[in-house]
């Protein structure tokens, strides 16, 4: 599956919308919300794409695939059994706990944690981390962070479904933790802004309160 072809299954599966004026998580204000994280509910959806992921980057060869949480905790078991059958061997998946959903952890950052048994499990092998959306790279980050930091994984890679920054940004963050290989299935560059710079606010027009941080709680307008 090619970078297009994934925009348009995307796009297809009603994941991509376009035209708003959302805040996202991070709070800050775009006009356009990827919402992967309801497309990934749906096996056929997951499988497309951890067969994508799979047979773009063959060479990360991984042991186990991490997946974030959300998005990535959905996807990373397909994209560990697309692997499997790549490469003929069991290939497992691992969804990274949150750490306020997580008690008696060995390992903590910020959002995440490992237990004991997880940090024995990643002992000396090949791991790849998987996350639904790039925005600018605060998860991914502290992901990589916390597993260099507390395991002996090898990270020979990171891959996301869909990246809003410029690819360049997202290569250069990957060099800059050590990860050998970083892919992205397809994406869209789309500017974000704070709220006192975004031209939506400032042409009064409200923001939908049901989608991103707006669902959270927060008045548009």
């Amino acid at each position: 599956m090619l970078w297009g072809e994934a925009l348009e299954l995307l796009r297809a599966e009603g994941a991509l919308r376009e035209d708003l004026h959302v805040v996202l998580t991070s709070g800050r204000h775009s006009d356009m919300y990827c919402n992967l994280r309801d497309v990934l509910r749906r096996k056929r959806v997951r499988d497309q794409l951890g067969h994508a992921i799979a047979s773009r980057i063959p060479a990360v060869a991984p042991d186990i695939v991490v997946g974030l949480p959300l998005g990535g905790a959905l996807l990373a078991p397909a994209v560990a059994r697309a692997y499997s059958g790549i490469m003929g061997r069991e290939v497992q998946s691992l969804a990274l706990p949150r750490r306020a959903e997580t008690e008696n952890y060995w390992g903590a950052s910020k959002q995440f944690c490992l237990t004991h048994e997880q940090i024995a499990l990643l002992d000396h092998i090949n791991v790849l981390v998987v996350d639904d959306v790039y925005t600018r790279g605060t998860t991914i980050r502290e992901a990589v962070g916390l597993l260099s930091a507390y395991t002996k994984a090898r990270i020979t890679g990171m891959a996301v479904v869909f990246c809003r920054a410029e690819l360049a940004e997202f290569h250069r963050i990957g060099r800059e933790l050590g990860v050998p290989t970083s892919f992205a299935l397809t994406g869209v560059v789309t500017p974000d802004y704070a709220l006192a710079e975004c031209p939506k606010c400032q042409a009064g027009i409200p923001w939908d309160e049901t989608l991103g941080h707006g669902a959270l709680g927060q008045k548009g307008g």
